[in-house]
Protein backbone atom coordinates (compact mmCIF):
# COMPACT_ATOMS: atom_id res chain seq x y z
CA UNK A 1 0.00 0.00 0.00
CA UNK A 2 3.02 2.77 0.56
CA UNK A 3 4.14 2.17 -2.39
CA UNK A 4 1.13 2.58 -4.21
CA UNK A 5 0.44 5.22 -2.42
CA UNK A 6 3.41 6.87 -3.03
CA UNK A 7 3.09 5.98 -6.56
CA UNK A 8 -0.48 7.01 -8.04
CA UNK A 9 -2.11 10.13 -6.79
CA UNK A 10 -5.42 7.82 -6.67
CA UNK A 11 -5.05 4.39 -6.19
CA UNK A 12 -8.48 3.31 -7.18
CA UNK A 13 -7.54 4.09 -11.15
CA UNK A 14 -5.53 1.62 -11.33
CA UNK A 15 -6.17 -1.90 -13.09
CA UNK A 16 -3.40 -4.79 -12.89
CA UNK A 17 -3.25 -7.80 -15.07
CA UNK A 18 -1.46 -10.83 -14.26
CA UNK A 19 0.19 -12.67 -15.47
CA UNK A 20 1.70 -9.83 -17.02
CA UNK A 21 3.65 -12.28 -19.45
CA UNK A 22 2.51 -15.64 -21.20
CA UNK A 23 5.16 -18.20 -22.59
CA UNK A 24 6.27 -17.98 -26.02
CA UNK A 25 8.30 -20.85 -26.24
CA UNK A 26 6.00 -22.91 -28.94
CA UNK A 27 7.28 -26.33 -26.51
CA UNK A 28 5.99 -24.50 -23.20
CA UNK A 29 2.06 -23.84 -25.13
CA UNK A 30 1.77 -27.20 -27.22
CA UNK A 31 3.15 -30.67 -27.40
CA UNK A 32 2.17 -31.48 -30.66
CA UNK A 33 0.07 -30.48 -33.76
CA UNK A 34 -3.61 -29.26 -32.79
CA UNK A 35 -2.89 -29.05 -28.59
CA UNK A 36 -4.84 -25.96 -27.15
CA UNK A 37 -3.55 -24.30 -24.04
CA UNK A 38 -6.00 -21.97 -22.51
CA UNK A 39 -4.92 -19.09 -19.90
CA UNK A 40 -7.10 -17.27 -17.68
CA UNK A 41 -6.16 -13.48 -16.68
CA UNK A 42 -7.07 -11.49 -13.75
CA UNK A 43 -7.86 -8.23 -14.00
CA UNK A 44 -8.04 -5.50 -11.18
CA UNK A 45 -9.65 -2.28 -11.06
CA UNK A 46 -10.64 -0.05 -8.55
CA UNK A 47 -12.90 2.04 -10.50
CA UNK A 48 -15.23 2.20 -13.32
CA UNK A 49 -13.31 1.70 -16.43
CA UNK A 50 -13.43 -0.36 -19.73
CA UNK A 51 -9.87 -1.79 -20.92
CA UNK A 52 -9.42 -2.68 -24.55
CA UNK A 53 -7.66 -6.04 -24.54
CA UNK A 54 -4.53 -5.92 -27.44
CA UNK A 55 -3.15 -9.21 -28.11
CA UNK A 56 -0.40 -10.11 -31.11
CA UNK A 57 0.10 -13.36 -33.24
CA UNK A 58 4.15 -12.86 -33.30
CA UNK A 59 4.66 -16.91 -32.72
CA UNK A 60 4.90 -19.13 -36.05
CA UNK A 61 2.53 -21.86 -35.96
CA UNK A 62 0.32 -20.17 -33.48
CA UNK A 63 -3.03 -18.59 -33.47
CA UNK A 64 -4.46 -16.72 -30.57
CA UNK A 65 -7.79 -15.60 -30.21
CA UNK A 66 -10.01 -13.90 -27.08
CA UNK A 67 -13.42 -14.92 -26.15
CA UNK A 68 -14.05 -10.72 -25.28
CA UNK A 69 -11.99 -7.28 -26.58
CA UNK A 70 -13.08 -5.20 -23.90
CA UNK A 71 -13.18 -5.41 -19.97
CA UNK A 72 -16.57 -3.23 -18.52
CA UNK A 73 -16.12 -2.46 -14.83
CA UNK A 74 -19.06 -1.21 -13.36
Amino acid sequence: MNYLNATYSNINDVAKLSPDELPIKPFDLINFPGDTQEFNLTVISGTNNTLNVNYTSYVDGISLSLDKSQIIFN
